[in-house]
């Protein structure tokens, strides 16, 4: 757990910089003065950190060395703010110090229990992608600048999220010899953290209550994840975000025009699915031209040009596509270019998994009550979003005169985002951040009564009288529920955790001692991941063997059944479970920074 922590502190100290520093310059040359919360500048941090890292990727690798270059930018960026940054520092003791001691409490039992998630993963099984390829492709940005044709060694690294390039810089393997993946844990943490500090000074609004009690469950859906790494969980955390601003505070979104814009453009590269959420950006662009607002409207357009420019140059280095896996959008004709029909059989596996395998499962488990499956609470969410989108669009017809258009705008962008992820991919890994943000908004208008009461939703105040004559009201309650629920979800992520303990005796050869040791200093590393392959599936040493290609150049083929690469570079699946065949693969140069290209694309 002291590595996740190291983590976390990494990744606040140069995301409040960065997002700081693009809030001075965004005011000065606009001539503004919009100023954000801690929150708000971490996810602005997350969106602009993204151009320097995406620059420097084209030259160097993202590892430590582009670590130390933040710190050092942050220590003389704040060191030349030295009075915003004391003025910083006694706005965060006056939020720390305004909290009542069970409030403290709460919210240290919240960070300990992401914390504690974050240490182990508990099976392999909970996490596919995580050991086919996620791993391996923020290993190749930590040890290599961007390689030409990466896509051609395993197709699903063309994908090129900006999530694995972030994560390359703070795996911190160069102090534990193995990385760290607090990225999407460290995120997670933040908001619970600003949603406990909202519904404490609010007195548990019901909004504030019923945005935790959904914000929890997010968490605790995500639990078995938090340790490794998701494609999946941060574009869900931003979309929810997002939401739970807007509902609470719309009269604000005219005032932080640059967080609106910015952070739904750094989504895209994030997850391509959750493109449709820069309907924002757009919408405010417009607005600023109708203002006739040109200045900001050209920053604003610059900045969305600078992170989306930067992600499809990476794009088209990697796998010859403008966007991955859209071979339809077919602009260049680079020798590394990814053979189309890899890509065709790709599109179809995702599309065809998450409307045929993953729909046939979920009606399976539902169907026979099996509740304890995966998959058997999928169906729920679907009718949720369903009945959300209806009651919202009956509502609006209604009311449109009377309700916030901000709330409009939010309604009809949800709406389309959820039409398009059922059409398309209705996987719910894909969608929940939609399907909690749509089924929040629906309670906050089931509630609506009229205009001036769009950002005022009382507590309902109870009272219930002891025959002492004490007398507990519903904020009472409230409090003590709270303590109660943290305390809990705490004691089950430490249980989570003491399960981590017989599992390394076990299959890492850990003595008992050393086992109870380990889980307060690293989380579960891909070393331990390969060690439990190997005795699991009784394979003598590691479950790779090499392979040579042309120019004297080595590649290690997973020989596992899953065809799992976890982080070795450079290596490939094997034939049963990779979309290409590695037969067909040959480098480019002398150097694997040369990059590789495909033997088929000469015969098409």
């Amino acid at each position: 757990m002291l590595a996740i922590l190291l983590c976390w502190l990494c990744i606040s100290v140069t995301f409040l910089s960065l997002g700081d520093f693009f809030i001075l310059v965004y005011n000065k040359i606009c001539n503004k003065n919009e100023k954000y919360s801690i929150t708000d500048t971490l996810f602005l941090g997350m969106a602009f950190i993204t151009i320097p890292l995406s620059v420097s990727s084209f030259w160097l690798p993202a590892n430590h060395y582009i670590l130390l270059s933040l710190f050092i930018f942050s220590i003389l960026y704040w060191g030349i703010r030295h009075k915003h940054f004391m003025y910083c520092i006694r706005r965060i003791r006056k939020h720390i110090s305004s909290l009542f001691i069970y409030q403290s409490v709460v919210i240290v039992l919240a960070m300990l229990s992401i914390a504690f998630f974050a240490v182990w993963l508990g099976e392999q099984w909970m996490s596919y992608d995580t050991f086919y390829y996620h791993q391996a492709a923020i290993r190749w940005n930590e040890e290599y600048a961007i390689v030409p044709g990466l896509g051609n060694v395993e197709e699903r690294f063309g994908f090129n999220s900006n999530y694995m390039l972030i994560s390359a810089v703070y795996t911190l393997r160069f102090i534990f010899g193995e990385p760290i993946y607090g990225f999407q844990s460290f995120m997670c943490a933040a908001v619970m953290a600003w949603i406990l500090i909202e519904t404490f000074k609010s007195g548990f609004e019901i909004k504030r209550v019923i945005i935790l009690l959904l914000y929890t469950a997010f968490i605790l859906i995500d639990r078995h994840t938090l340790s490794v790494t998701s494609t999946d969980i941060i574009p869900n955390l931003t979309i929810i975000y997002l939401a739970i601003k807007t509902v609470l505070y719309p009269h604000l979104v005219k005032r932080k025009l640059l967080f609106y814009a910015a952070v739904p453009v750094a989504l895209i590269t994030f997850k391509l699915s959750g493109a449709l959420i820069a309907l924002s950006t757009i919408i405010i662009f417009f607005a600023l031209l109708k203002h006739k607002n040109y200045r900001t409207a050209t920053f604003v357009f610059s900045i969305a040009f600078i992170i989306m420019g930067l992600w499809l140059t990476r794009n088209v280095i990697i796998s010859g596509y403008l966007v991955h896996p859209l071979y339809q959008i077919d602009l260049f004709s680079f020798d590394w270019k990814v053979p189309a029909d890899i890509l065709i059989k790709e599109t179809n596996h995702i599309s065809g998994h998450a409307r045929n395998d993953y729909m046939n499962q979920i009606v399976e488990d539902f169907s026979a009550f099996r509740t304890w499956k995966e998959y058997s609470w999928h169906i729920p969410l679907f009718a949720l979003s369903l009945a959300s989108i209806i009651f919202i669009s009956s509502k609006i017809i209604k009311k449109r005169k009377e309700l916030n258009p901000v709330y409009i705008y939010m309604s009809c962008i949800l709406a389309v985002n959820i039409i398009y992820w059922l059409l398309t991919a209705p996987s719910i890994r894909f969608g929940y951040g939609y399907v909690f943000s749509l089924f929040f908004l629906a309670v906050i208008l089931l509630f609506f009564q009229k205009k001036q009461d769009n950002t005022k939703l009382n507590t309902l105040l109870l009272a219930v009288e002891s025959k002492s004559g004490k007398r507990y009201t519903s904020f009472n309650l409230c409090k003590y529920v709270s303590i109660f629920l943290f305390g809990f979800i705490f004691i089950h992520s430490y249980k989570h955790v003491s399960d981590y303990r017989p599992f390394l005796r076990k299959y890492c050869d850990y003595s008992k001692s050393q086992s109870n040791m380990r889980v307060f200093y690293a989380p579960y590393s891909t070393n331990h991941q390969i060690t439990e392959t190997s005795k699991r599936m009784n394979i003598s040493g590691i479950p790779f063997e090499p392979y040579k290609i042309n120019n004297n150049i080595t590649i290690y083929i997973a020989t596992e059944e899953r065809g799992f690469i976890y982080d070795i570079v450079p290596a490939t699946s094997n034939v049963e479970r990779g979309a290409q065949n590695y037969h067909n693969l040959e480098a480019r140069g002398t150097s694997i920074q040369d990059g590789f290209r495909s033997k088929a694309r000469k015969t098409e």
